[in-house]
């Protein structure tokens, strides 16, 4: 159908019809990768169902579209249907851009947003740092540090944060009045020290004197909160 005329035409001294087309069967078969004889099998299927009317010369196969006017008016809406759906295609395509074009706007923004909370919190987190741990030396926050930071904060909150600090400010150890090692920003907020912190590893202890029924020499240490559940069980006098 896409190869018949689609007006009258001379050809050979007989007049070509509207909806007919010349053609031979090895031409067919070029045209379609069918071999000659699927050629001739589809159009005997074509005959059989009166979608087309076959002649056959000596030197041509004349095939006519029957009902070609109607079937070319099915054709012209389906062509319309299809540009239609092309330009349906294409507003979505631009409106696809668009939508994704916003999108991508919106993450930047959102990602800018999240790198200001995050820095801005990073500067409470140092203020908080030199407030509580005074004795300790100002931080020098440094790529590493702040990377770091973004871990703890993914993990606790800023008040869980502050009483880590809390706990360094009580700690002998970090504050380094029990040895000469002393705790800077950087070694605090590494993510294994400060879990360690956090768990009340380096909470100062308390020295237990010798007495009468423990004559070693060895002073024993407790942690200060161990020390003071045990009190609390001593029966009062009074």
């Amino acid at each position: 159908m896409c190869n018949a005329n689609i007006s009258n035409q001379e050809f050979e001294n007989i007049t070509i019809k509207k909806g007919q087309l010349v053609t031979s069967l090895d031409h067919l078969s070029k045209q379609t990768n069918l071999s000659v004889q699927e050629v001739r099998t589809t159009l005997k299927n074509l005959k059989s169902t009166n979608d087309i009317t076959v002649e056959s010369t000596s030197k041509y196969t004349l095939i006519t579209v029957n009902d070609y006017v109607a079937l070319n008016l099915d054709t012209s809406t389906t062509t319309n249907n299809q540009q239609s759906n092309n330009n349906q295609s294409t507003n979505n395509q631009q409106q696809y851009k668009k939508d994704k074009k916003n999108n991508k706007n919106e993450k930047n923004k959102k990602n800018n947003n999240s790198h200001h909370h995050s820095f801005k919190n990073i500067e409470i987190i140092v203020d908080m740092f030199c407030d509580i741990c005074p004795n300790l030396d100002k931080p020098l926050v440094t790529n590493q540090d702040k990377a770091n930071l973004n871990l703890i904060l993914q993990k606790y909150l800023l008040s869980e944060i502050k009483k880590c600090f809390i706990y360094i400010n009580q700690s002998d150890f970090l504050m380094g009045k029990s040895t000469d090692f002393k705790a800077n920003f950087s070694w605090v907020i590494n993510p294994t020290n400060f879990e360690k912190i956090k768990s009340g590893k380096y909470k100062t202890y308390v020295s237990i004197p010798a007495t009468s029924t423990n004559k070693s020499s060895k002073d024993y240490s407790f942690y200060l909160d161990v020390c003071q559940e045990q009190l609390k069980s001593v029966p009062t006098l009074f």
